[in-house]
């Protein structure tokens, strides 16, 4: 096959347009450096009281869209516009405080802005969906901007003793542009592809966001095909990025795609896959990205090598099933199963995720409950399951993370955990929220050679018992978030215990 030039990337000088788009970051908060406000087309992860009240409009049938990817397109909320009247109290609080938050975002034409700093004693080892700081002293500043076509936010954050060393960060900054029932976008955005609340096995918030463009479907249309029109809405997304410099394979390529169904009310499916491809010293031609794109990329088969082998993929699916029987009881059961290995064209080696949640009123407001285990060692449902290989890869040796931190579930590999999870939250958006974590790294007690490796517990296994509780105010355009706990950990040689304190203020204007 012949390569489109020398390289077909750094995609179209991906690179070069990144560091542009960065300095041009760099002088607009230089010349605008004033506090900003939350207005985005769409809900990013992070909002664990907005994703439990979206869901529950999602249980009753209001929103139709899948509800098992974000962020999610407010497109899909439109039902937030119509505010029915419903005989539902719990429901209508959650469409009625929901239109609030959102109503800044469908004000066109408009720059907002919004402050925010943290405080706290260390950061979370293990990081679920719910928003909390990643270093011990952050502080940012937000300009948002929508018009009828384009969107944009310059998020700038600086940190006190960065564990990756990067003292001013540009994470949650994006440009986006519409284009009929699409979102193009760059930037560095936050994704989270399953139904998990304390993880995801493919794409969770534990590392920070690799930058890069993305695409999205702005509203989950059902097909109107005949056939495929029983797949019912439907929402395809996905981006290209660039990894770090600092890597054993330098400015390493991320792709993912996902597509997410729902093909009947009380059952929604996610089919993911992603991908390290290219870098330096690796292949980047047409063909090296075909072969990637086919699954071609098994050493010994079809012509592939290690000179040629195109790049390290994960794939699998997800899924949460409102179960028919009993009803009445509101709860859900949910799973994820993520191959770290290819055969006979589907993924294999297996990493899973499970869950079960329940829902319901409670004292002028609305809980959920949960309970969730993961597990992220190989052929883990086998009594030989295999170590030291998942999120790693024998090219692309830092493995499946981005600065020091994995890119699925924040246990890395040969982990195991069972959590206990709990949200309540009222008609204004005050609420309270915490779990119960159990959680063995590192199950083996062994590492590969560096750079790859589980972070979390090197050369060594360990258990961590975690008790987390979480508060969330609303005092007018500002917001509190507090957040303790205590973590106990046990290494085998020797017992710890962390105290988690934090507390974050967020100022709208």
């Amino acid at each position: 096959m012949v390569a489109w030039g020398p390289k077909l990337v750094p995609f179209l000088g991906f690179g070069n347009v990144f560091v542009a788009c960065r300095l041009v970051f760099v002088l607009l908060s230089c010349c605008w450096f004033v506090p900003a406000a939350l207005a985005a087309p769409w809900q990013g992860p992070g909002d664990l009281f907005a994703r439990h009240k979206i869901q529950l409009l999602g249980d009753a049938g209001l929103v139709q869209a899948p509800l098992i990817s974000w962020p999610v397109p407010l497109a899909d909320l439109s039902v937030l516009n119509q505010f029915p009247y419903m005989k539902d109290t719990t429901i209508e609080d959650a469409a009625r405080h929901l239109r609030t938050q959102y109503s800044p975002s469908r004000k066109v034409g408009q720059v907002r802005s919004s402050a925010h700093i943290s405080l706290g004693t260390r950061s979370l080892a293990l990081r679920g969906f719910q928003y909390t700081p990643r270093e011990n002293f952050e502080t940012a500043t937000t300009l948002d901007f929508l018009g009828r076509r384009f969107a944009g936010s310059l998020d700038v954050q600086a940190v006190k003793g960065p564990s990756d060393g990067d003292r001013i960060r540009f994470d949650g900054s994006y440009i986006a542009g519409t284009f009929g029932n699409w979102i193009l976008s760059f930037g560095a955005q936050d994704r989270w592809w399953g139904p998990g609340w304390d993880g995801s096995l493919i794409l969770s918030t534990s590392a920070r966001p690799v930058p890069g463009f993305g695409f999205q479907r702005k509203q989950s249309l059902p097909f109107q095909w005949p056939v495929l029109r029983l797949l019912g809405p439907w929402r395809l997304e996905g981006f290209v990025g660039q990894m770090e410099g600092d890597r054993f394979v330098s400015h390493a390529k991320f792709l993912g795609m996902r597509f997410s169904f729902r093909p009947v009310k009380d059952l929604e499916v996610g089919l993911s896959r992603t991908a390290q491809w290219g870098g330096e010293g690796r292949p980047e031609d047409l063909e090296s990205f075909f072969n990637l794109m086919i699954g071609r990329d098994n050493r010994n088969s079809g012509g592939i090598n290690v000179a040629n082998e195109p790049g390290n993929q994960v794939a699998g699916v997800d899924w949460r099933w409102r179960v028919p029987l009993f009803r009445s009881a509101n709860y859900a059961i949910y799973g994820q199963i993520i191959g770290e290995d290819e055969a006979g064209g589907y993924p294999s080696r297996f990493i899973g995720l499970g869950g079960v949640e329940h829902w319901g009123a409670l004292s002028s407001g609305s809980y959920r409950a949960y309970v969730e285990a993961a597990d992220t060692t190989l052929d883990f449902y086998h009594s030989s399951s295999r170590f030291n290989n998942a999120y790693e890869h024998f090219l692309y040796k830092t493995g499946y993370r981005y600065k020091g931190r994995p890119l699925g579930h924040s246990l890395d590999n040969d982990g195991r955990s069972v959590s206990l999870g709990w949200i309540w939250t009222n008609s204004v958006g005050n609420g309270w929220g915490g779990h119960y974590l159990h959680a063995q790294l590192n199950r083996d007690g062994k590492d590969v050679a560096p750079p790859g490796g589980n972070q979390l517990s090197l050369a060594h296994n360990s258990d961590l018992d975690r008790v987390l509780v979480f508060h969330q105010h609303q005092f007018g355009r500002g917001k509190l978030f507090l957040h303790g706990g205590v973590a106990f950990w046990d290494a085998g040689f020797g017992h710890d215990k962390d105290l988690i304190l934090g507390v974050s203020w967020i100022l709208s204007m």
